[in-house]
């Protein structure tokens, strides 16, 4: 019994761990403004994404991530007065997973403990595991220079994982590009 239960536990934490390899995606936007009205996009000075004075690895890799989803669905970027502004911003959270399994039953024509009169069983109890985990979260902003408020917001949670670089540049290619599924202009300018 006590291997039945191991097994479980060893399914469940692979389980896991295999869903905790896509970020979780999500996106928000005004549903009033009219995207195909805008035409360009340039990012500020300053990204979110740099504490300094100079623009870091991290932040050139955003920016080369979003301007080919963007220069895909035919916005062109502009140096001085583009239509839409890009900003980004990172951060890790702490917190923490609970995961409840629930008491482990055997199928019963194989149950030792099944009998044609019911069934008998003890009780096994169920299995909780708490987990400290760390995500790494992204946030893409369009923002409206003129009106100087966020049109568009697309947000990628993953959990961090150990030892990696959390903004790898596959990973960030691709979880950019999940982020923009769900903009208004799709690919083609459409």
């Amino acid at each position: 019994m006590m291997r039945a239960i191991r097994a479980l536990v060893v399914v469940a934490a692979f389980w896991l761990a295999a869903c905790a390899g896509e970020p979780m995606v999500r996106s928000d936007w005004d549903r009033t403004v009219d995207f195909v009205a805008y035409q360009s996009f340039g990012f500020p000075q300053h990204q979110g994404t740099d504490s300094s004075a100079y623009t870091s690895l991290e932040t050139q890799r955003l920016r080369a991530a979003v301007r080919r989803e963007l220069e895909g669905r035919g916005f062109v970027e502009v140096a001085a007065d583009p239509d839409l502004l890009v900003d980004f911003r990172t951060r890790q959270t702490d917190r923490l997973r609970v995961i409840n399994l629930p008491p482990v039953w055997s199928a019963y024509p194989y149950d030792p403990f099944w009998y044609p009169g019911g069934f008998y069983r003890p009780w096994y109890g169920a299995y909780s595991d708490v987990q400290a985990i760390t995500e790494d979260v992204l946030t893409i902003d369009l923002i409206d220079p003129a009106e100087r408020r966020i049109v568009w917001e697309g947000v990628a949670t993953a959990q961090a994982l150990q030892g990696g670089d959390p903004l790898a540049s596959a990973d960030l290619e691709a979880t950019v590009r999940r982020i923009f599924l769900d903009f208004p202009v799709q690919p083609g300018g459409s």
